[in-house]
């Protein structure tokens, strides 16, 4: 589940607060101190000081929560987080974040009441009904979820907000991530898998002769028929299904050891027309509302990893990699192949949904050029969009003042 902060240009939905005693104010400034410096293992411990010693109050459990859940202690966040709750039931960040929680899980009765009261506590932060539609997105109820990411993005424009510098992610060109991605590949080979690296691991492999070092996971292809036997495997071999996922494709895995995720997309072939798709979707929902790429035949042929273990990979990977980001050879940073797929069937209410969400999640994160892009490649789509039209002239108008201080700056 994707993390949002409250955004500067809309405030943060309040925690009611009391004031803490003495050692839990101590404990919670050292863990503060702890995470500031990249140790957050250590912060853990501190917040467990804090809310021992001060057990009822509601924003040293919220924090504690929130932490935990940024640390994959998904449990023992929402228990701290149903604390803070049950402590103050109309305390919003508490409310939102727990909902956050619980939709990430699937379980959205019991995330439903908590964010319909978060609207009705605070219905005039963007941040809340951004939370509203990720909970209707991940439900399938498309139109809801496309009308609160746009009241979100509604909300932000009326507000003023601030760039800040996002925080750089550790690069993911590792060797071992390298070496895992090609065993992996030929242990699913071995299983009857034909898997093949795909979107931008492909696009590290062809372009830079390796992983791309802005990427976030691996990326496999394969035929849709094969999905569980390849989630067979890869349990057999060290990943975990990620838990909980909304749609039937992808599926995403988690390597526990390396903690490296990879996504595993299948692909298929209609019947009638004989044309390949893939994309994201969910049953139960009209397809045209599905996310959905279009692709000519793909064809695969046998071949070595550097080690020389059998793996499958495309008989043609540049024409693959045209189809997909057309000028693949040119390095584009703000490209996003969920929304600006060059085969992308329509802009369907799930692709607005990924759409919308990002515009707001990077400009709310400071990262306003690529809130820029994905502006600009939604309005490809949707040129008279009037709230497009003015997202788009605002983070264009606060992109060129950023620059201009970082000129003036230097």
């Amino acid at each position: 589940m994707s993390k949002h902060r409250a955004s500067r240009g809309s405030p943060p939905a309040t925690i009611t607060k009391r004031q803490s005693s003495p050692a839990g104010r101590k404990h919670l400034k050292e863990a503060e101190r702890l995470i500031a410096t990249g140790q957050p293992q250590a912060a853990t411990a501190q917040f467990q000081r804090a809310v021992n010693a001060d057990p009822g109050n509601v924003d040293l459990r919220y924090k504690f929560g929130k932490h935990l859940l940024g640390q994959h202690e998904q449990e023992l966040g929402i228990l701290q987080l149903e604390r803070a709750v049950r402590l103050d039931d109309r305390a919003a960040a508490a409310l939102l974040e727990l909902g956050q929680a619980y939709t990430a899980t699937n379980r959205f009765a019991d995330a439903r009441g908590l964010l319909e009261k978060a609207l009705e506590i605070a219905g005039k932060s963007s941040q809340t009904h951004l939370i509203y539609g990720t909970f209707l997105h991940k439900q399938g109820k498309l139109p809801d979820a496309v009308a609160h990411f746009r009241k979100a993005l509604t909300l932000m424009l009326e507000c003023p907000a601030e760039a800040t510098v996002p925080k750089r992610k550790e690069d993911f060109d590792k060797p071992e991530v390298e070496r895992l991605l090609w065993t992996t590949l030929s242990q699913l080979a071995l299983a009857g898998v034909h898997a093949f690296a795909a979107f931008g691991t492909l696009l590290g492999i062809v372009r830079e002769g390796g992983l791309l070092p802005f990427d976030k996971d691996i990326d496999l292809g394969l035929p849709h028929n094969e999905l569980d036997l390849a989630a067979r495997c890869l349990v057999a071999n060290g990943w975990a299904e990620v838990p909980h996922a909304f749609a039937v494709n992808p599926r995403s895995f988690l390597h526990l050891k390396l903690q490296v995720t990879i996504d595993v997309t299948g692909f298929a072939v209609d019947q009638q027309s004989g044309t390949t798709y893939e994309g994201i979707w969910i049953e139960g929902i009209p397809a045209e509302w599905n996310r959905l790429t279009r692709w000519d035949t793909i064809s695969l042929v046998k071949a070595n990893a550097p080690d020389g273990s059998p793996i499958w990979k495309l008989a043609d990977p540049e024409a693959w990699l045209r189809t997909l980001y057309g000028d693949w050879r040119t390095p584009d940073p703000d490209f996003d192949t969920i929304i600006a797929a060059k085969n992308l069937c329509g802009f369907s209410l799930m692709t607005q949904c990924y759409a919308l969400g990002r515009i707001y999640a990077r400009w709310e994160s400071g990262n306003l050029r690529k809130a820029l892009a994905a502006a600009r490649h939604s309005l490809r789509h949707l040129p008279d969009d009037e709230l497009l039209l003015k997202v788009e002239q605002r983070l264009s108008g606060m992109t060129s003042e950023a620059s201009q201080r970082r000129v003036g700056a230097a």
